[in-house]
Parts: structure tokens; sequence; C-alpha cells
């Protein structure tokens, strides 16, 4: 009787209380995109005996998934996107593993280019290739998070070593890859892609390197993916050779980068732009793919950053350099 007496009593607020759980807690069917903001490169590393005090900042995407208050918030707001999981490539697991094992490339990539640009030693010591995604054109059994070991009884060395097998193939290939910790055969069927063969997934490397002086990279486990890669780059090769660029300036960016140097497209270009923005940053580095949309971005809100455009690492360097001096 006390306890119907109470609820009699206190109705409203269990009422609310309900309420509010769901509106903040039950989960919805979509991913949610808005607005960033910038991390500090040199929290997200160290290397012995060097300052990495700097003002380079990667600029990110917010993404979190719906509730009922979250999406409201979302349609109400121009500056968010709003996106159906239906849509999502993979479970939630294959999405963590994809993304985590793309930001340790993107790093790895970042700290062998900028070592080698500065004349540091690198010593690359072993490369392990994952399936990190499967097209929907692709006709095989591998899956997502297979480590690949042969390909047609050949040992695949690196990344550049499996395209060239790929390209050297003829319809079939018999992988042996390692699951779970076990080995198995698998096969892939090629497929002509405006003239190049092709098997559907998306390599990404995980490597052992030696390098002199040593680096850690220190992460955050909700930051993935690889479009700090460039921004990374920059900012070792400031430290290892002491260039302090960023001494008056707060420099952001965004951008892939690969072993040549090359800075790639990005996604999300708009929100990054729009957290850059509120953080105030001084300068951003963008991909040229990203250009426009980037530039009329910072127009519609009025910014006052500037805005570079860049598609090779010695095209930042360069522009760093010349400011500088001036």
């Amino acid at each position: 009787m006390k306890i119907i007496k109470w609820i009699k009593e206190n109705w409203l607020y269990g009422f609310l209380v309900i309420l509010a759980c769901f509106l903040f807690l039950f989960p919805l069917p979509y991913t949610i995109e808005g607005p960033g903001g910038l991390i500090a490169v040199g929290d997200r590393f160290q290397i012995d005996g060097m300052d990495t005090n700097m003002q380079y900042y990667l600029a990110y995407v917010s993404e979190y998934k719906a509730t009922p208050m979250t999406y409201l918030h979302a349609k109400l707001h121009k500056n968010y996107e709003i996106t159906p999981k239906s849509e999502q490539v993979g479970t939630d697991k294959e999405m963590n593993f994809r993304n985590h094992l793309m930001l340790e490339e993107a790093n790895q990539d970042a700290l062998i280019y900028a070592y080698l640009k500065a004349e540091k030693k690198v010593d690359i010591l072993e490369e392990e290739i994952y399936v990190t995604l499967i097209d929907a054109l692709a006709k095989t059994n591998l899956e997502i998070g297979d480590k690949i070991i042969t390909i047609n009884g050949e040992k695949v060395k690196d990344k550049a070593h499996l395209f060239s097998i790929i390209q050297s193939a003829n319809e079939r290939l018999e992988l042996e890859v390692e699951s779970e910790g076990k080995r198995e055969e698998k096969y892939a069927i090629l497929f002509d892609v405006e003239g190049t063969k092709k098997i559907g997934i998306l390599p990404t490397v995980k490597r052992k390197i030696q390098v002199e002086p040593e680096i850690e990279f220190i992460f955050d486990k909700s930051e993935s993916g690889a479009s700090g890669g460039f921004m990374m780059t920059l900012a070792i090769y400031d430290a290892l050779t002491n260039s302090n660029f960023s001494k008056n300036k707060k420099i952001a960016g965004t951008g892939t980068i690969d072993g040549d140097g090359n800075i790639g497209e990005i996604g999300g270009i708009k929100y990054k732009i729009l957290g850059a923005l509120e953080e105030k940053a001084d300068l951003f580095f963008v991909p040229i793919e990203n250009y426009e949309e980037a530039l009329k971005t910072l127009k519609e809100n009025e910014g006052k950053m500037q805005l570079i455009k860049v598609s090779h690492f010695e095209e930042a360097l360069s522009y760093l350099e010349e400011s500088k001096v001036k």
C-alpha cells in the first residue's frame, strides 16, 4: 500500500524521469555529424629529446549516435547531417577495426615521410596487410579483419607488392589468410574498373618500424581515421628539424598523406572548417579536392581564417618557409 501511495503522490516525477531517459538515452538507427573542433598535434606524439609543444592542430568532425533529443536538435540546425544506420558500411565492430587501423597506418605514413624528409633513420622491419573494407562488387569470401599472407602461393611483402600481384593475375586469386589466429584458404575473383584489375577490398597496412630518434604516438580510443596524416607529418617534420613554423600562428588542417607526400581528399570538410572557425585558427590547410566546399563554408560563415589549398607536402612546406621569412 505504501508503494501505491508513493506512486500516486510522485507519478509526475516518475513520468518526467522516464521521459528524460527516453529523450536523451534511447538509441535511434541514425548517425549524426556536425561541427567538430581541433586537437593539438603535439599532444599526440613524443620524440625523444625534442620539443613537441607547437601550434599545429588536427581538425575533426563530431560524430555520435542519435537519440530523440539529438535527432531533433540536428533536424532544427542546418550545420548537422543525419545518416541512416542502414547506410553504414559494415557492423560497428568492423567500422571500429577499420577506422583504428587506418589511424595507425596514417600515423606510420606520416612518420616515414617526415623522418625521410628530415634525413633521419627509418627502418621498416615488417608489414602486415589487413582487409578493412569489402566492396559490394567483390566476389570473394574474404572477411574484414583477415590478414593476407600469400596470393597464389606468393608471400605478400607490402601493399605495393599486393597491387602488383593483382595486376599480373588472371581471373581468380587463391589467398592464404590469418583469421582470428587461424590460417585459412580463401579466394577472390578479379574484375576490371577503367582498365585496372580489382578484387574489391581496401587493404590497410600495419608495420613494425624502427626510427632514430624514437617516437611514441598517444591517441585516445575514440580517435580514428586517416584524415590527420598530413598534419601529423607536418608536425613531426617541424619537431625533427626545429623549424618552428607555428611560432606565431595557430595552424590547423586536414588531409591524408601517402608515401610520396601526396595530400588526399577527406570527408566532412564543412564540419572541420566550422570547428576551426569556432576555435579561432589563423590558417587552415585543405586538400585541393575539398577546397571549393571549404571556401563556400568559410564565406557563408564570414570567416577570417586563411585557407590554403595543397596537393603535396612540399607545397605546404614552401608556404610555411616563405611565411617565416616574411
